[in-house]
């Protein structure tokens, strides 16, 4: 609007001026605010398209004064009314096409594009154990191209397997895309549940991993472990790689909790690591500190001296790193850890005042006698830093 408005004013009739109001109008109708379609058509639609029309015709010396004789009231009135309307088409369209908006760029696809490799059973890195594989996610539909096939990727290398899904709303596609590729899948299952309306995102998100995790609880089928992931960017970059697990289910007797290193370049998640020897407590900062789960730290404040001036795990460490909570994208918890047989059933997340999985660990830690780590070898696929989100060589590039 500033863009039209300055270019207005300077009296230049440019097509760069009529583009920043349809853009705006095209945002307001892709949020859904019919309320700020209507205000923005009264106050600032109207008025400048005249102005722009003004404009033209003094260029082609045909602009005439009985224009002014129109009632500002209905000129506006019916300015407001073909706005709502084409917001409303626009809206209609959106959800009655088959394929679902993956981001704002108009970049549709179809739930039939996304290809799902299957693995013979003589090819599993992991024939007698069985997963459970879940993710929560909100306006993910741009990341699901990737994300659907890394995911089956890994369930594709267990026994058998199970997919839970949570979405809520989304207003991307995200739902539909979601439940149609349920459809097409077996061993895959689509949660919802009422929207929690608060500021604090980790109250959302603990009220989503609920969920999922009270429905894996009410399952009669048994399985060995689970798989907790993020279902946004942090693992939709590259193909994943399944052999991820190799060392921690080489090794399945000295845990309960095994977390990612997600990104050994830049260590990713810092909102849900606590550690035994950092002073660090209310989300991953020190007193006073403005966080970022990115942020340039020096990780031997974290995890030993043994990584003094790294701001990554190398995914060679040759150390497991004990810690008292951990997330990094993905996590795998052993089922036994999570059941009455530790008694751990009433453990669950909480985001009111701290990241959702410090309390839960907390929990399975107290109660249960969890066994928490962070796998350096645990790594989905490698990046360089400069690829790595907020990362300085990534902000330099930017």
């Amino acid at each position: 609007l500033g863009l039209a408005q300055s270019r207005i004013r300077l009296g230049l009739n440019e097509p760069s001026a009529r583009f920043s109001l349809n853009f705006c109008l095209l945002f307001l109708t892709e949020r859904g605010d019919m309320k700020a379609v209507a205000k923005a058509g009264r106050k600032w639609f109207l008025p400048l398209i005249y102005k722009l029309e003004r404009l033209k015709a003094r260029s082609m010396k045909t602009f005439k004064r009985p224009i002014l004789n129109v009632s500002c009231s209905a000129v506006a009135t019916v300015a407001i009314l073909v706005t709502v309307s084409l917001g409303v088409v626009m809206l209609g369209v959106c959800l009655a096409y088959p394929a679902a908006l993956s981001s704002f760029d108009g970049n549709l696809f179809r739930v039939e594009e996304i290809v799902i490799e299957e693995i013979s059973n003589s090819s599993k890195l992991y024939p007698t154990t069985s997963v459970i594989i879940s993710g929560v996610g909100r306006n993910i539909a741009k990341y699901l191209r990737r994300l659907l096939p890394n995911i089956f990727k890994v369930c594709h290398n267990f026994s058998h397997f199970l997919v839970i899904f949570f979405e809520n709303g989304s207003s991307d596609g995200s739902s539909r895309l979601l439940q149609a590729f349920v459809e097409k899948h077996e061993n895959t299952v689509l949660l919802t549940g009422d929207f929690v309306a608060s500021d604090r995102r980790e109250v959302r998100l603990a009220q989503a991993r609920n969920t999922v995790l009270k429905y894996i609880r009410s399952l009669n089928e048994s399985y060995d472990y689970w798989i907790n992931l993020d279902m946004d960017d942090v693992l939709s970059f590259a193909p994943i790689d399944p052999g991820m697990f190799r060392s921690a289910l080489g090794r399945r007797d000295s845990w309960d909790v095994v977390c990612a290193n997600t990104w050994p370049a830049w260590y990713y998640d810092r909102l849900a690591l606590r550690t035994r020897i950092g002073p660090f407590k209310s989300e991953g900062c020190n007193e006073g500190e403005a966080c970022h789960e990115n942020r340039p730290v020096d990780l031997s404040g974290w995890l030993g001296k043994d990584l003094q001036g790294s701001r990554g795990i190398p995914s060679n460490h040759e150390k497991w790193i004990p810690v008292d909570s951990c997330f990094g994208g993905l996590a795998m918890y052993r089922m036994s850890s999570l059941t009455g047989a530790k008694n751990t059933s009433h453990c669950y997340y909480d985001g009111a005042a701290d990241c959702e999985h410090v309390a839960f660990h907390e929990c399975l830690r107290r109660d249960g006698g969890a066994r928490l780590f962070i796998d350096p070898s645990m790594v989905p696929f490698e990046l360089a830093e400069e690829e790595v989100p907020h990362s300085i060589a990534w902000c330099q590039r930017q």
